[in-house]
């Protein structure tokens, strides 16, 4: 019970832009809307992702050092290899607990270095140029120490959106239909993992608690115990 109370007061507190009770407040719009993308991206969920295009690492700096001259963002990544702002590593992707998503990168602050680190785990095709430009997005606002529920949202709205608009931009037509295909089981996965959380949301925002008593009142199904835990895994 002391958890739940814990959760509880979580949930009363997604502060978003000043607004304490965001998320509690539209919950029952982003459950639709999660519905609209998982209804519409169903189609995705069990397709078998499609190498791109070889490419040399060489080859992929220069395909995302062009995307970031010509939209003029001031970033030139030889030097960010240099100074260690840039990593790139050899080795197998790592799946997202979460949304089983493939991780091909991250960006990090690094208390040490007092400097955001973004890791590029090499692919050795075109899709490292995206990955490039993505966490590199994520370098140039990374904040401090660790990101709050609103600065993650804005520096992964960046990046993802500079990840979609370079892929439109450099790739021919084989590749751009294959990374679009993988981006929509990405979406998919994300908006699929999101139920369980959501279903704890509601039934607080509906019923005023999240035992599995109040929980039954709101869904007919017999999963509070897996749900409950997804969201406890996700909030802790």
């Amino acid at each position: 019970m002391e958890a739940i109370e814990r959760y509880k007061e979580i949930m009363d507190n997604y502060t978003f832009f000043n607004n304490n009770n965001f998320v509690i407040e539209t919950i029952d719009y982003l459950w639709e809307y999660i519905y609209i993308i998982v209804s519409h991206l169903e189609q995705y969920k069990n397709i078998k992702p499609e190498k791109l295009s070889t490419s040399s690492i060489e080859n992929s700096i220069e395909l995302a050092q062009k995307y970031l001259d010509y939209h003029n963002i001031n970033i030139t990544i030889s030097e960010e290899l240099n100074n260690g702002s840039l990593i790139f590593k050899e080795g197998s992707k790592k799946q997202n607990e979460y949304n089983g998503s493939t991780i091909g990168g991250n960006s990090r602050y690094d208390e040490k270095q007092q400097k955001a680190i973004a890791t590029v785990i090499l692919d050795y095709t075109t899709i490292d140029s995206l990955i490039i430009i993505h966490e590199l997005s994520h370098n140039s606002n990374q904040p401090k120490h660790y990101r709050s529920i609103v600065s993650n949202i804005l520096t992964e709205a960046y990046s993802y959106s500079n990840e979609l608009i370079s892929a439109d931009e450099l790739f021919e037509a084989d590749d751009k239909f294959k990374y679009l295909k993988l981006y929509a089981l990405t979406i998919y996965n994300m908006a699929y993992s999101l139920y369980p959380i959501y279903k704890i949301i509601l039934t607080y925002k509906h019923q005023g608690n999240i035992t599995e008593n109040d929980y039954s009142k709101e869904f007919k199904d017999k999963d509070y115990h897996k749900n409950f835990k997804s969201f406890e895994r996700y909030i802790e």
